[in-house]
């Protein structure tokens, strides 16, 4: 600093009278850089930077469920139990399930493939029943009613045979009919009918009715469905909108880490109290504050921009005489003067008092 002759504090470069600064500025910063750090009792504010990796950033957080939210969906270890809802399309709701019958018991029926082999049932209205033909006369009973005479080849054969008796059947290869005399002509019995292509009454009954077969699967087609024993396994498609797709399950957190994370209204009351990673290179660390002076002291500095305005040793001239403890100054008229502690009056020497650097000052 500058004490001028009548007491007036103008600077603060002093030397002592070995040529040393009686402070050393070198090792403080400007007032000006010092404004790009936070004080030290403010950095309790802020979280260090080692522990911020521990949170997330305030822009991730919407790609995360809610904690309160995610009881509401399956975790992926467990759904794997479940059918995709693209997939469920090709399975029957387990209320149409009783429609079908049980793979178990489809041995009982006839494949469709099969079903050309018996008559159909519109034509079965052709055939006597059980019950019907309890009206008609047994092959036995006819037997002693008719008497098989043999074969002819045509119908005229038959007409020209002599000494015939009521009774009397002769069959003719022309037309495959059987013909009886009846007393008066031959009358035709009928054709003979081969009924082996045709199912029997009792061999029916094995089989399902075609007016019934539209309430079952075919076989090939029950690969295509559940059966209704695991379908247990399954849930129904009207509650699938409450689980995620596996698709869109990556951007949730399991519920096992989510313990690790705040929820959203915790973390918008707390997070404001942090700095974000982003802004901490702005914040000198807390381990290397300690190297700065408060910027409430800095008053008490010259800026480093400013020394050049002060004399140093180089700038005394050899004419001033210098004593042990001697004090170098500039007086108002700018001439280098130099002068002992007692040679300054009560005001100069209350100036340094004030600036509180008396015990810097050699005795």
């Amino acid at each position: 600093m500058t004490v001028d002759w009548d007491g007036v504090v103008s600077a603060t470069s002093f030397v002592k009278a070995d040529g040393s600064d009686l402070i050393d500025t070198s090792s403080f910063a400007t007032t000006a850089n010092l404004s790009n750090y936070a004080l030290n009792s403010t950095l309790s504010n802020y979280a260090p930077a080692s522990t911020l990796s521990n949170y997330a950033l305030l822009s991730t957080l919407d790609n995360y469920a809610p904690s309160s939210t995610l009881s509401n969906y399956a975790l992926n270890s467990t759904l794997s139990n479940y059918a995709p809802s693209s997939t469920l399309s090709n399975y029957a709701p387990t209320s149409t399930l009783s429609n079908y019958a049980p793979s178990s018991t489809l041995s009982n029926y006839a494949l469709n493939s099969t079903l050309s082999n018996y008559a159909p049932a519109s034509t079965l209205s052709n055939f006597a029943t059980t019950a019907m033909l309890s009206n008609y006369a047994t092959t036995a009973a006819v037997a002693s009613v008719f008497k098989y005479k043999g074969t002819k080849s045509t119908y005229q054969d038959v007409q020209a045979v002599t000494g015939m008796s009521v009774g009397d059947v002769w069959f003719v290869e022309a037309d495959s009919s059987e013909y009886a005399y009846n007393g008066t002509v031959w009358e035709e019995l009928g054709p003979t009918i081969d009924l082996s292509a045709y199912a029997t009454t009792a061999a029916l009954g094995d089989y399902a009715l075609k007016s019934t077969l539209s309430n079952y699967a075919l076989t090939s087609t029950l690969s295509n469905y559940a059966p209704a024993s695991t379908l247990s396994n399954y849930a129904p498609s009207s509650t699938l909108s409450n689980y995620a797709l596996n698709s869109t399950l990556s951007n949730y957190a399991p519920n096992s880490t989510l313990s690790n994370y705040v929820t959203t209204t915790v973390l918008n009351s707390t997070l404001s109290n942090y700095a974000l990673n982003s802004t901490l290179s702005n914040y000198a660390p807390a381990s290397t504050l300690s190297n700065y002076a408060v910027n409430s002291t800095l008053s008490n500095y010259a800026p480093l921009s400013t020394l050049s305005n002060y004399a140093t040793l180089a700038d005394i001239p050899s004419s001033v005489s210098l004593g042990h403890g001697d004090l170098i100054g500039m007086d108002s008229g700018s001439t280098v003067r130099s002068a002992s502690w007692e040679d300054l009056t009560d005001e100069e020497q209350q100036a340094l008092y004030d600036l509180s650097i008396y015990n810097s000052i050699p005795g």
